[in-house]
């Protein structure tokens, strides 16, 4: 996948940013199964931003949230993602729904994104509203694209994600290989 998402020009479409998407979670997975067991999808940010300070290595978190946009997107604007998601949700026909979005996941889905746009971190939100997002993106005419467009994770901007990606991965490389020596691994 991260060969794929060096053929230029790259700008971005469902399967680039899906394979963005798996890279970042595989990173971060592989720093938190140093301290914690792996991720979960809801709690995604949460958890990451806990491990990130029981290495000592809370930069990572921060990385992590802009190699997902944040910097591009004020709390406000995630309280209306998340009403525009739900409609995203509601629109898609029963033939073509995931089971991941199946219609009992919908409460188990707004109940998560209300507990973190209320948290400390409301931006910890935007993993699980961009992963589930882009489910009904094949399925439904939907929100996701501009969405996408204005996080940097679409158009002219997701080159430079790309490379931001490679410079983090090179961050997770050494902090693995720092804990193997620190470790005995």
């Amino acid at each position: 996948g991260w060969l794929e998402l060096q053929t230029p020009p790259i700008e971005g479409n469902l399967r680039a940013v899906t394979q963005y998407l798996e890279i970042i979670r595989q990173a971060a997975n592989a720093l938190t199964i140093l301290t914690n067991g792996p991720l979960t999808e809801r709690r995604f940010l949460t958890d990451f931003a806990e491990s990130t300070q029981a290495l000592e290595r809370p930069e990572m978190y921060a990385g992590l949230l802009g190699l997902l946009g944040s910097p591009q997107v004020e709390v406000s604007t995630l309280h209306d993602w998340v009403v525009d998601w739900e409609k995203d949700f509601n629109a898609i026909p029963a033939s073509e729904r995931p089971i991941q979005l199946h219609l009992y996941r919908r409460n188990y889905y707004l109940r998560a994104f209300e507990v973190q746009l209320n948290s400390n971190r409301p931006k910890n939100v935007l993993w699980p509203l961009l992963k589930t997002w882009l489910l009904t993106a094949s399925s439904t005419t939907t929100n996701w694209h501009d969405v996408y467009h204005q996080v940097g994770l679409l158009g002219p901007a997701f080159s430079e994600r790309i490379s931001e990606l490679d410079l983090y991965l090179e961050q997770v490389e050494e902090i693995i290989e720092t804990w193997a020596r620190e470790h005995g691994a």
